[in-house]
């Protein structure tokens, strides 16, 4: 049976991540928080790193040489996981087909029951429209 990761694929995974992380800079929670991450790039480069070693892919060689704060999100992400991982579940619903994206959605499932400090109650996710990113995600499929 093959990876979960190599179904999906790096450019899908890359998509959902980009997305993910518009539609916190676009949440009204978060976007003046958002503006704390000091390297984006090197968060996505985490993010999808993370996410492609939890759909079973490949780990890949990450240099940390260099220290953890650029790729860190801001703690204000921490205090509403629960938004966060809305969110999340969002794009992955935007950018995969249905099969693919319902095989992700466990995963995400299983992380967030894996921190129970992490559960709490959700607040309500007014997701933003955008556009470019939906055509974006779902020029993938």
């Amino acid at each position: 049976m093959n990876a979960l990761a190599s179904m999906i694929g790096i450019p899908a995974i890359k998509a959902v991540v980009d997305d993910f992380l518009s539609l916190l800079r676009q949440h009204p929670r978060f976007s003046a928080s958002y503006n704390q991450i000091a390297d984006e790039g090197r968060l996505k480069t985490r993010l999808v790193h993370f996410w492609h070693a939890v759909l079973d892919g490949e780990t890949w060689r990450l240099s940390l040489a260099r220290g953890i704060a650029g790729g860190q999100m801001p703690a204000i992400f921490a205090d509403s996981h629960g938004l966060v991982f809305q969110l999340f579940r969002a794009a992955i619903n935007r950018c995969l087909q249905k099969e693919l994206a319902q095989a992700w959605l466990r995963r995400v499932d299983i992380l967030e029951q894996s921190f129970p400090q992490l559960r709490g109650p959700v607040l309500a996710a007014a997701e933003p429209s955008s556009n470019l990113t939906v055509n974006r995600c779902r020029q993938l499929n």
